[in-house]
This record gives C-alpha cells, structure tokens and sequence, in this order.
C-alpha cells in the first residue's frame, strides 16, 4: 500500500482518486465535473461562455450556448486541432482530433517521444562514420604512394640492355647518394690494354671538311690547284721568308 500511495502522490488533479492498474499504470477516478486521463479537464469548459449543467448521477453535460443551442458542447471544429490535427464531431456532438504521426493529445498539442530515436540515429551515424574512415584510409595511402614514387625519381638506378650493364657513372651525382661506390674497374675486362701504335683521337668531320679542302666549306684553305702546286714543289725549293 505504502508504494501504491507513492506511485499515486500528486498524479491526478482536481481531487481524483488515483488507483494502480493490474499491469502497474496508473488511473485515476474524477469528480463529476472533471474528466481526463489525470482529472485535468473540466466538464464545463465545452461550454464556452454558454451556461453549463451537469448531471450528478450520470455525469452528463448540457450546454446553453450563446447562439441558442442546447448541446452536450458548444465547440466546434473550427480552430479545434492544432499542428495539423483533422478535426471531425463525435455522436455525443463532441469535436475529436485525427493527429499526425508525430503528435498526441486531445488537440494534437503534444509531441510523441520516441523510443527508437536513439537507435534510428546510431543506424545513420555509424555509416557516416565508417565511410569517413575508409576515405581516411584511402587518403593516407594514396599519399604514402606518391611519396614513395616521387623519393625514387631522384635515385640512382642502373641501366641495363638485357644481361649486359650498360651503367655510365657520374660521381657527381652519385657522391649524394649514401651507398658505397661501385667498383668502376668491374665494368672493363680484365684483358683491357692501350694500343701505342693506335691512335687515340678521333675526326670530327665538320672540322675536317673545313681545314682539308672540302668541296662544300667555302672557306677552304687550299683549293685543287694549290694542292698540286704544293705536291709538285720539291724538297730543296726555299721557303721565303714571309717577312720579306
């Protein structure tokens, strides 16, 4: 009894008698002039500014309203319904309120809690949250590669044609690089040796045609006549002396 009291202390108004419910809800049993789910609502409010009689036995309510009726109510569907609430009378001439999904109340002027909220959200939120991070992921390897593929632009590689090492080495390039040197001497073969009897040097050929009478410089110096003028001159003809 003593947790049934506490459970009822205060739960309905305008002097109700509040009783627990086999299934542990709560009821409340109103005075002839007050109805509700918690007395909170006067009989003789329907009335409006008409006059108002209630019948102590039945509970009925008999409006005099203001335009001559004489109703259980006065009210009307005009205005009756908020937050879009479809307003239709009942067979007692009683106005009754369809209400949206999201709202309750007998004017549609209370909003529904929800108990799925929480979970509706988490079902939205952990995707969000996933994809955020495979596209973080992504991001992350997409830069290391690039990084990487840009550190071995400016390594030294070695040049090959099939078996054959092709490598020209530079130091001054290689001297940046923090590896040993290559063995430089491993590129020749063992069996590598000057020719002194073989010349060293090489033609260029825009040059030899320049100084060697080519047919196509016209700047050569010595043409076909001079040549066999020089040719036919013998060993003991005298020089002159150019200063003379």
């Amino acid at each position: 009894d003593r947790c049934q009291y506490r459970q009822c202390s205060g739960f309905c108004e305008n002097f109700g008698t509040c009783q627990m419910a086999a299934d542990g809800s709560r009821q409340c049993r109103c005075t002839v002039y007050f109805e509700g789910p918690r007395c909170e609502v006067n009989k003789c409010s329907r009335c409006l500014q008409g006059a108002c009689v209630v019948n102590k036995q039945t509970g009925d309510v008999t409006c005099n309203c203001t335009d001559g009726r004489v109703a259980p109510s006065c009210l009307t569907c005009i205005d009756h319904c908020s937050n879009g609430g479809s307003c239709t009378m009942n067979s007692k001439m009683m106005p009754e309120c369809q209400c949206p999904p999201h709202m309750t109340g007998p004017r549609c002027e209370e909003q529904v809690v929800s108990q799925q909220q929480p979970g509706h959200m988490a079902s939205i939120l952990i995707p969000l949250l996933l994809l955020l991070l495979l596209l973080l992921v992504a991001g992350v390897v997409f830069w290391y590669k690039r990084r990487v593929r840009g550190a071995k632009g400016f390594q030294h590689q070695r040049m090959t044609n099939g078996a054959m090492n092709v490598e020209i080495g530079n130091p001054t390039y290689k001297m940046y690089e923090g590896g040993e040197p290559d063995d430089v001497g491993g590129l020749l073969d063992a069996d590598f040796a000057l020719d002194p009897d073989k010349p060293t040097n090489f033609t260029n050929p825009v040059y030899a045609t320049l100084y060697m009478g080519g047919h196509g410089s016209r700047h050569s110096l010595a043409s076909t006549d001079e040549k066999r003028e020089l040719l036919g001159r013998g060993p003991e003809d005298e020089i002159g002396d150019p200063l003379a």
